[in-house]
């Protein structure tokens, strides 16, 4: 238990170090914040980067039936799409302002399980989901004017659907677990995501350009920042899996939760020591703001999964 009090932090840790790499690379990298190169870049190349890796974690089983294998191509063509609104999300607002919208993944997540899994909701569920939600309404509204911002009223729109869309990629990964174990899935998860890849840069003129282009002005930095991104991401994926192993799912999936809190403490702190590269609003009013409603948003997916 107290290995996982250990490791699913750690994880969120190494989530919320993406993040930032994601503003670093649609921010600085890309032009005008065009994530077209990057969507391409992320499932082509990693993909393809990280195959080998997921084919050692399989022990070389990777025999799988079909239907399976549709669950895990549209739960990689759904991340794809979930992927490019996050970019979009991101252009437009502070990174801790779009990640601790993220906390309304869980929300949507329990009603698909009420719709597809013939799960039950509880009045408590409702309260903790109603939190949740309220929690990131209030990060749009300027208490100074007493009013939403617009501009962050779309931020949420584009991460609420972003997230309802991340809901139905861990549906879909869900159903091809069934049959398989994590790391067979996988590894033809990675496959999903390199056809995707493909399929998008043969098909679609204007993402094949913003490829070309992306490659041809910061192809080092963009292959480098991928690679860190997807082994991060991929080793804090393990740690969370490891932990579910011995540690009640409830207490990971709310210490999960924290992302938001690390992602807040690095955008300060980032700020404070290198803004021409990361610069969030860390006004005290804001910043109190931000803080109280991840803290509401914790505590809802708390009362959520406990």
């Amino acid at each position: 238990m107290i290995l996982a009090l250990i490791l699913v932090p750690l994880a969120s840790l190494l989530w919320g170090t993406t993040n930032y790499i994601d503003k670093y690379l649609i921010s600085k990298i890309t032009k005008n914040g065009d994530y077209k190169g990057l969507i391409v870049f992320s499932s082509l190349i990693a993909g393809l980067i990280l195959l080998p890796i997921s084919a050692v974690l399989t022990k070389l089983n990777i025999n799988i039936d079909l239907v399976s294998f549709i669950y895990v191509f549209f739960s990689s063509t759904v991340y794809i799409i979930t992927s490019a609104l996050y970019f979009k999300a991101l252009n437009r607002d502070d990174t801790s302002l779009v990640i601790a919208m993220f906390q309304l993944i869980p929300v949507f997540s329990y009603f698909l399980g009420l719709i597809f899994l013939t799960e039950i909701l509880s009045i408590k569920q409702i309260i903790g989901g109603l939190i949740v939600i309220i929690s990131a309404i209030l990060m749009t509204f300027e208490f100074g004017k007493m009013k939403f911002d617009k501009s962050k009223i779309i931020t949420l729109s584009i991460m609420a659907l972003s997230s309802f869309l991340y809901a139905v990629y861990f549906l879909l990964f869900r159903f091809a677990t069934l049959n398989h174990s994590f790391e067979k899935i996988t590894f033809w998860y990675q496959i999903g995501l390199f056809l995707n890849g493909l399929i998008i840069f043969l098909l679609l003129k204007s993402y094949r350009h913003s490829f070309i282009d992306l490659i041809k002005s910061n192809g080092k930095k963009v292959f480098s920042y991928n690679i860190l991104n997807e082994s991060l991401n991929l080793t804090a994926n393990l740690l969370v899996n490891y932990a579910i192993t011995f540690a009640p799912l409830a207490i990971v999936l709310t210490l999960n939760g924290l992302q938001p809190f690390f992602v807040f403490f690095i955008g300060i702190i980032l700020t404070l020591t290198i803004p021409k590269i990361i610069k969030e609003d860390i006004r005290k009013n804001t910043l109190l703001q931000k803080a109280l409603c991840i803290i509401g948003s914790i505590i809802g997916l708390a009362i959520l999964y406990m």
